[in-house]
């Protein structure tokens, strides 16, 4: 999809107002009426591709490159400035809340998808690509209704296009019904979309990308049962295995691997274009001269990879304090940037002053990521854009899911197989969990390792309350590496003041106070508890 996705770039009117004919244009769109665009396939299909513009993706943030894992226990942002920062010392208020701009967008997005449905019916095309169109709109008005239930709870549900003379100020639906709104249009969806794609509509939304995300949202929303169900009908396509490399997974060589469900597509090298600065903001800052290295991952995520044997890695212990990434989970070196890593053919030396850890932007925990880094990317080259995809949904993901959704039902032994099975990948190979020591505490930590940096942490810790343990002051840890180039290295763990503090309200994040005071006093948008000013 990535040729047609960002033929329009720029030149589509995303938002329409009550009253506006022209829609969309290629030459420009503006050139043709309401009634000509939704008559033409072509640029009804331009104007779909347009709306998975918008999908979330962990590569983008609120503001300077501030990625979603550095509001968890995954990674911090070496820079004060940035909105995880300030959001972490719990110093936020709805008026300037990091995400307010999402409620907007995603509602801008959602009426896009109104638009369209109240449309679609005057498209002369035939009934199945009319069905396929109409199964990916409802999938993605689907897809940003889950995340404004990620981000702030419960939501006003939107399905029709509204103007001036409707009621505007509709309340929030129960969790229920919104659970329940977001989970029956994924099944729509699920029956209207294809199993999957080729040439350029690969990206666009499939039968098992519906299932998949409908499995998320019912484990999210506690509904084991129909969370384990989705989760079968998705392994039942037979379409999705686990990629044999973990590491090389997430690289633009190996896009629409046989792991991936959903994606974000990116192009490279093109300012113009939708790309990402992933990687230029992320290496280590001696690698381009302008990376800031804004994912600094958290002690406490590096310290829960295990040893290749499956034993607990341990600072106390002198032979893990001597040399402590050797010998780890695999899954640690292809998502870890540490000390002795070689990236671009050269070894990064991480000794307080190195290169890689200067006076000016070192990383904050002595660590950067790795995982995501595309090795065809050129730090030295003019332009600071990269072009592999970002991957939302994943067979491992929905494995997983899987696992927790039986766990909660009782049925452990079910969940652990499903657990070994992700830690089972060719190029992991962790030893199986045994029956003796597999709890809930385990299947957690795998996720914790595996979906490490895939903009799914905070939902976790969010829906198992337990953002005291993971986003209070002491949730951050780092190290500090003593010795010159030429060696040896020393390893000391420390506490990583960011001032953070956790607080209740910090489980949803506040709907912005400019949405709030529109609503009338009589029939209110109820604010997030602990968020009302």
């Amino acid at each position: 999809m990535k040729k047609i996705c960002y033929m329009l770039s720029g030149l589509l009117i995303i938002a329409f107002s009550a009253c506006k004919k022209d829609l969309l244009d290629s030459k420009p769109l503006s050139q043709y009426s309401d009634a000509t665009v939704w008559k033409d396939s072509t640029l009804v299909k331009l104007y779909v591709s347009n709306i998975y513009r918008g999908m979330p993706s962990e590569y983008e943030s609120a503001s300077s490159f501030d990625a979603l894992s550095n509001y968890t226990d995954e990674s911090t942002d070496n820079r004060t400035f940035v909105a995880s920062y300030t959001y972490n010392t719990n110093t936020n208020n709805a008026t300037n809340a990091p995400f307010n701009s999402l409620w907007n967008a995603y509602y801008v997005q959602i009426r896009n998808c109104n638009v369209f449905l109240d449309n679609i019916g005057s498209l002369n095309a035939s009934a199945g690509l009319k069905n396929r169109f109409t199964g990916e709109v409802r999938f993605l008005r689907a897809l940003y209704y889950h995340y404004l239930y990620n981000y702030f709870g419960r939501f006003p549900i939107l399905t029709k296009t509204l103007n001036t003379t409707d009621n505007l100020y509709i309340p929030r639906g129960s969790n229920t019904e919104c659970i329940n709104f977001i989970t029956a249009e994924l099944q729509a969806a699920s029956d209207m979309l294809p199993k999957s794609y080729t040439g350029n509509d690969r990206g666009r939304a499939t039968k098992g990308a519906a299932l998949a995300l409908m499995c998320r949202t019912y484990l999210y929303g506690g509904q084991w049962q129909k969370a384990a169900d989705a989760a079968t009908a998705v392994m039942q396509l037979n379409l999705y295995s686990l990629y044999p490399d973990y590491q090389s997974m997430f690289y633009t060589a190996n896009e629409y691997n046989s792991e991936v469900i959903l994606d974000k597509e990116y192009l490279a090298l093109s300012s113009t274009n939708q790309s990402t600065s992933f990687d230029n903001s992320t290496l280590p800052p001696n690698y381009t001269g302008r990376s800031s290295g804004a994912i600094n991952p958290n002690g406490a995520l590096v310290d829960a990879y295990e040893m290749k044997d499956g034993t607990t890695f341990d600072w106390n212990n002198p032979v893990h304090k001597a040399d402590p990434y050797a010998n780890r989970d695999p899954r640690f070196d292809a998502s870890i940037v540490h000390d002795g890593t070689v990236l671009y053919g050269l070894p990064v030396n991480m000794f307080v002053g190195s290169t890689a850890n200067p006076a000016t932007r070192p990383s904050a925990t002595g660590y950067y990521i790795r995982k995501g880094l595309d090795p065809t990317y050129d730090p030295n080259q003019t332009l600071n854009f990269s072009g592999q995809n970002f991957i939302m949904i994943r067979y491992a993901e929905v494995l997983l899911n899987y696992a927790e959704a039986q766990y909660n039902l009782g049925n452990i032994e079910e969940a652990r197989t499903y657990v070994n099975k992700v830690r089972a990948r060719t190029s992991v190979n962790m030893p199986a969990i045994p029956a003796i020591s597999f709890t809930m505490d385990k299947l957690r930590h795998e996720r914790f390792v595996e979906l490490a940096f895939e903009g799914l942490r905070l939902w976790d810790i969010n829906r198992w309350k337990i953002g005291p343990q993971t986003r209070g002051a002491a949730s951050l840890t780092g190290v500090t590496i003593g010795g010159t180039l030429a060696g040896p290295h020393t390893y000391t763990p420390v506490a990583v003041n960011a001032q953070r503090q956790f607080a209740d309200k910090m489980n949803l994040f506040p709907i912005p106070y400019t949405e709030i005071i529109k609503y009338p006093a009589s029939t209110p948008l109820v604010q997030n508890t602990g968020w009302e000013q």
